[in-house]
C-alpha cells in the first residue's frame, strides 16, 4: 500500500498489510517503529527519515468473518526529516490520526488528519489538514487535500 503515500510517515499505511483479526471486539496493537530510510526522487536530494518517538497504536475493527473493515491509527509520532546531502534537518510532529476503511466492493479509503508528510503528485509536502486517498476496485485513485501544506524540498534546501 505504499503506492498511496510514497512515504507514509503517518504509520497508518504500514498497518494495511495486517492479517485479519478474529471477529468480535476491536483489537489494539502498537505500531512498529520503522528503521531509518531515505526517500529518493521527490526532491533534488534524498530525504532521510528517522523516527525519534513512536507511541502510535492501531485499533482494528472486523466484520463477522474476521476481515478488517476499519483501522484507526493514532498516538504520538515524531520524526527527523533531513537533506542527506547538506545535513539540514527538521524535527516534526506527525501525530495526526489515520483511518483506513475497506468496502465490500474492494474499494478502500485512507484518510490522514492533522500533521502529516508525504509525496503527492511528485511533491514532498509537509503540513496539517486532511488528505484522503480513495481507491476504486480497479485501482483508480482520487486524492483530495485541504489544509496548510508546504514544499518540504524547499524547506530542506
Amino acid at each position: 500500500m505504499r503506492r498511496l503515500f510514497a512515504v507514509a510517515i503517518s504509520a497508518g499505511a504500514f498497518i494495511l498489510a495486517a492479517t485479519p483479526a478474529a471477529a468480535g471486539a476491536p483489537v489494539r496493537e502498537p505500531v512498529p517503529t520503522p528503521p531509518p530510510f531515505v526517500v529518493d526522487g521527490a526532491c533534488p536530494f534524498g530525504v532521510g527519515v528517522q523516527t525519534t518517538l513512536n507511541s502510535e497504536y492501531t485499533i482494528s475493527f472486523t466484520d463477522a468473518s474476521g476481515n478488517p473493515v476499519k483501522q484507526i491509527t493514532t498516538g504520538h509520532l515524531v520524526v527527523i526529516l533531513s537533506n542527506v546531502d547538506s545535513g539540514k534537518s527538521l524535527t516534526v510532529n506527525l501525530s495526526g490520526p489515520s483511518i483506513f476503511t475497506a468496502n465490500p466492493d474492494g474499494s478502500f479509503t485512507l484518510e490522514f488528519l492533522g500533521p502529516q508528510a508525504g509525496v503527492i503528485g511528485g511533491f514532498f509536502v509537509l503540513g496539517a489538514g486532511r488528505t484522503v486517498f480513495q481507491i476504486a476496485p480497479d485501482d483508480t485513485m482520487t486524492v483530495t487535500q485541504v489544509g496548510h501544506f508546504r514544499d518540504l524540498c524547499a524547506l530542506l534546501a
